[in-house]
């Protein structure tokens, strides 16, 4: 395997030791070959602690994220059918509360201004000048696109 890409992560609770009980540490290493045989991700390593699953995988950073992304998902959803306890890993503190968006709506000084008539600094470009190359309905001159059948009908380009 010289040369291929590898990446190495933890997924850590972020309060307790929930991976102390060893079924539930024998669900949470079973879980991780599942996703790894359905994904077809070779997972090269695996080890735990009592708070953390620590994972090589032959993959890229991002799809390694998303790896233990469902990893974390799907062991909290069996751990709260099993418990009722709302997560194995934990809940991040939400940074804002409710209240805290009101006042900052409130407080919000920004003015959106859609006429372009009476705007004393125009530098004579238009909103279409900046969607140049990106399939504007003013790109006249590439032919190409109007060839080809899933342009603009929301299909996926094959």
């Amino acid at each position: 395997m010289s040369g291929a890409q590898s990446t190495r992560l933890m997924l850590r609770a972020l309060d307790g030791a929930p991976l102390a009980d060893e079924s539930v540490r024998a669900t949470v290493v079973a879980t991780a070959h599942a996703i790894a045989e359905r994904t077809g991700v070779e997972l090269l390593d695996i080890a735990t602690t009592e708070s953390s699953v620590i994972v090589t995988l032959a993959t890229s950073r991002i799809a390694a994220i998303g790896f233990l992304a469902e990893l974390r998902r799907l062991t909290a959803k069996w751990h709260h059918d099993r418990t009722g306890e709302p997560s194995l890993w934990g809940e991040a503190p939400h940074v804002f509360s409710d209240d805290d968006w009101d006042e900052a709506d409130e407080d919000d000084d920004f003015e959106f201004d859609d006429d372009d008539d009476d705007d004393e600094e125009d530098d004579g470009a238009s909103w279409d000048d900046n969607l140049s190359g990106f399939g504007s309905d003013d790109d006249d001159d590439d032919e190409e696109e109007d060839d080809d059948p899933s342009y603009d009908t929301g299909e996926p380009w094959r």
